[in-house]
Order: structure tokens, then C-alpha cells, then sequence
């Protein structure tokens, strides 16, 4: 009798633990393809402008304004969210895309730690296309639709 009240509970919490996983992994792969489709036939969804042509510029002067001037950050790339992609396909790389909120509670650690931290941007720098983003920003918001981003 004891020993049918665990394997019960343990099949009552079961699905919805395995329906949790399958609706991440379904989102995980929404995402994937919807980056490989990009990478491949380019992402027409995600529009340009003047201002997304100065994207890594104008994100590195935001962010410098934010977290001081001595803040050193990857190279972002310079252009719009495509041209990226288009960039990270023809230098056999894959593309990092990183949306930036100033509201997000961790944004400023994330800034300093990770994106500051020599190693890291090392390695973004040496192997792959940065792209960079406000959300504030229509194209970046977009992008955060595209990638599925919360």
C-alpha cells in the first residue's frame, strides 16, 4: 500500500514536468529554425533604417553613457540585424545577438561581468558576429520576436 503513494505522485507530477520540458524544447527549436531560416534565406523580417545602420555604434555609446566610459565592450556589429546574419554566413561564423534592456533588473551586471569581462569578449570577438540591440528599438524588437525573447 505505502509503496503506491510515491510512484502515484511521482506520475501525477510527471506530466506536467515533461510538459514544461516539451514546451521549452518546441520554443528552443522555433528559435533555432527560425535563426537557420534567417541565416539561410536571409532575415527580410527584421527591417533596417538609417538608425539599425548605426546599430553597434549607437548600443556602445548608450551603453557607455550608462555604465561609464571605461566600459569595454565586444565589437558589435555595424548594420542591421540581417546584414549580421548575412556577415556571420559569409565568414563561416555563427551570430550572438544581444538585446539589451535598460529596465531588465541585471542589465548593468550583464554589461560589467559578461559583455566587460575580457575573456568573454575575447572570444565573442575572435569567433563570432556580434549583433546588438536596445529593445527600446523597433528592429531589436523584432529581432526579440524572431528569437523568441522574454
Amino acid at each position: 500500500g505505502g509503496s503506491v503513494a510515491p510512484s502515484a505522485a511521482a506520475g501525477v507530477a510527471r506530466p506536467s514536468v515533461v510538459d514544461w520540458l516539451t514546451r521549452g524544447l518546441r520554443r528552443l527549436s522555433e528559435s533555432v529554425v527560425g535563426l537557420v531560416r534567417a541565416f539561410i534565406f536571409g532575415a527580410n523580417r527584421a527591417g533596417g533604417g538609417a538608425a539599425a545602420r548605426l546599430g553597434g555604434v549607437a548600443l556602445r555609446q548608450s551603453l557607455t553613457a550608462a555604465y561609464g566610459s571605461e566600459l569595454q565592450l565586444p565589437n558589435f556589429f555595424e548594420g542591421t540585424f540581417p546584414e549580421a546574419l548575412q556577415a556571420a554566413r559569409l565568414d563561416l561564423k555563427l551570430a550572438v545577438i544581444y538585446l539589451h534592456s535598460s529596465s531588465a533588473q541585471h542589465s548593468q551586471s550583464v554589461c560589467r561581468n559578461v559583455l566587460g569581462n575580457e575573456f568573454v569578449r575575447s572570444i565573442l570577438n575572435e569567433n563570432f558576429v556580434v549583433w546588438g540591440g536596445d529593445v527600446a528599438q523597433q528592429q531589436t524588437q523584432g529581432v526579440a520576436r524572431m528569437v523568441h525573447a522574454r
